[in-house]
């Protein structure tokens, strides 16, 4: 049986009825432009993947994709990933259950305990956006597991900016985002803003900002492709 990732890959590359919205963001480390990140939405799926481009591939080479198929909630039932860092390259399998999250990997299979609702990397921003829609403009919390440890997300609301992007003039609605984990020790912080213009609003991720394992990094909305 295909993987999901393969699976999704092709519904996304097909005629492209399955892809109702595509996402593309510029990314620079240091003020310098890093490569490009494509976020692929249909229903109840999710692709995204992120490439350093030909200059920074030679210093740090990464090539990362991940796919998720959610529930009607937008909670992850299956992510599969795969990345490509310097040479060292992995795949993981992750499968969501009520009480439980199975992890399938290149060495070997584990099993986590959860008793509550859980987000993948990528599921929440999704959550987040569907929160913008309905009006409920406040402080979110997410748990996310990332495919081997668990994450707090924290998001909290800031006044309301209008800011300049590729895409012209936006209003937009900027959280500050605290990402830590159990423990202690591991605390990472960003600023994300999303669409509130009203002509064109789908409250997608318009910028992110932060400070990163290679310093400051940011990633740019550059361009929109949705079809029916």
């Amino acid at each position: 049986m295909k993987s999901v990732l393969i699976l999704l890959i092709s519904l996304v590359f097909s005629a492209g009825a399955h892809a109702n919205e595509k996402l593309t963001y510029s990314l620079k480390v240091m003020g310098a432009d890093f490569g490009t990140a494509t976020v692929y939405t249909g229903s109840q799926k999710i692709l995204a993947g992120m490439k350093a481009n030909e200059k920074w591939a030679s210093i740090y080479n990464v090539d990362n994709k991940i796919a998720s198929v959610t529930n009607s909630r937008g909670a992850p039932r299956k992510t599969e990933y795969t990345y490509s860092v310097n040479g060292k390259a992995g795949h993981r399998e992750i499968t969501f259950g009520n009480q439980k999250i199975r992890v399938k990997k290149s060495k070997g299979n584990r099993v986590y305990k959860s008793g509550k609702s859980v987000h993948d990397p990528i599921t929440w921003l999704i959550r987040v956006r569907a929160k913008l829609s309905e009006g409920a403009v406040g402080e979110l919390t997410f748990d996310v597991f990332s495919g081997a440890r668990f994450y707090t997300v924290l998001c909290y609301p800031l006044p309301v900016q209008t800011i300049n992007t590729a895409l012209g003039e936006k209003l937009a609605q900027p959280y500050l985002v605290k990402v830590t984990r159990k423990g202690g020790g591991f605390k990472r912080e960003m600023t994300m803003w999303f669409n509130l213009d009203s002509k064109t609003a789908s409250f997608e991720p318009l910028r992110a900002v932060g400070k990163f394992k290679l310093g400051h990094a940011e990633a740019n909305l550059v361009s929109i492709e949705v079809s029916n």
